[in-house]
C-alpha cells in the first residue's frame, strides 16, 4: 500500500496541478491528462480525469489518437540528464491563432520556451527576446528518430491490413517489403543502428 501511494505521489510530483474551469480536464490543453497523469489535489472544477471516470477518460484518449496519433508525445524535447525542456528544435510546432502565444493553450508558452520555427502561430509574442539566455541544446537522436519513423511504421501496419483483405491490390513488392519488419521494435531498432552506424562512419 505504502508503495502505491508512493508511486502516486511521485507521478504528482512529476506533473504540474491543473487549473481547468470548463472541459473537465480531458483535452491536451489540461496538463495533467496531456502528460498521460491523473488529476490529483488540483484546481480543477468537475473533472473527469480520475480513476472513476476511466472508461469516458479512454474514450476520449482513443478519440484524439484517432485524430493525431501523435498527440501524446512530448512535442518539445527534454533534456534526458535534468527532465527539464530547453530552448531547441520542436518537433511540432504550435499552431495558436488568437492567443498572442501567451496562455497556456500554446504548448510553447506551456513548457516555458520561445516558439520556433516549425510553429504556425499568428501574432505571436513569445519570442526569444522574453527568455533569459540558454545554452544550445539538441535532443537525443533518437527522439527525433523515432518521431520521423512512427508514421512509416502506421504506413506498413495499414499496408498489412490491405494485405491480408481477400482481393487486395498491393503489389508483391511491396508485400516483400513488408516481410522484413515483423514488429514495430524491429523497424525502430534496424534502422535507427544503420542511421548511427553511418553516422559514425561519416565522423
Amino acid at each position: 500500500m505504502d508503495d502505491q501511494a508512493n508511486h502516486v505521489t511521485t507521478a504528482k510530483k512529476e506533473c504540474k496541478s491543473c487549473n481547468c474551469k470548463y472541459s473537465k480536464c480531458l483535452k491536451l490543453y489540461c496538463e495533467c491528462f496531456a502528460a498521460g497523469e491523473y488529476c490529483l489535489d488540483c484546481n480543477c472544477n468537475n473533472c473527469s480525469n480520475k480513476p472513476e471516470y476511466e472508461e469516458l477518460r479512454l474514450k476520449k484518449i482513443q478519440t484524439i489518437l484517432e485524430r493525431d496519433p501523435l498527440a501524446f508525445r512530448p512535442k518539445i524535447p527534454i533534456d534526458p540528464e535534468t527532465l527539464e525542456t530547453k530552448a531547441a528544435p520542436h518537433f511540432k510546432g504550435c499552431n495558436c491563432k488568437r492567443t498572442k502565444c501567451l496562455k497556456k493553450y500554446c504548448e510553447c508558452f506551456n513548457a516555458g520556451i520561445p516558439c520556433g520555427e516549425h510553429c504556425k502561430c499568428c501574432h505571436c509574442k513569445n519570442s526569444l527576446e522574453n527568455y533569459p539566455k540558454q545554452q544550445d541544446y539538441f535532443p537525443p537522436l533518437k527522439e527525433y528518430f523515432k518521431f520521423l519513423v512512427e508514421p512509416l511504421a502506421r504506413k506498413k501496419d495499414s499496408e498489412e491490413e490491405a494485405k491480408s483483405d481477400e482481393g487486395s491490390t498491393i503489389s508483391e513488392e511491396v508485400i516483400m517489403k513488408n516481410q522484413d519488419w515483423p514488429s514495430y521494435e524491429m523497424f525502430e531498432n534496424v534502422l535507427y543502428g544503420k542511421l548511427i552506424y553511418l553516422l559514425t562512419n561519416l565522423s
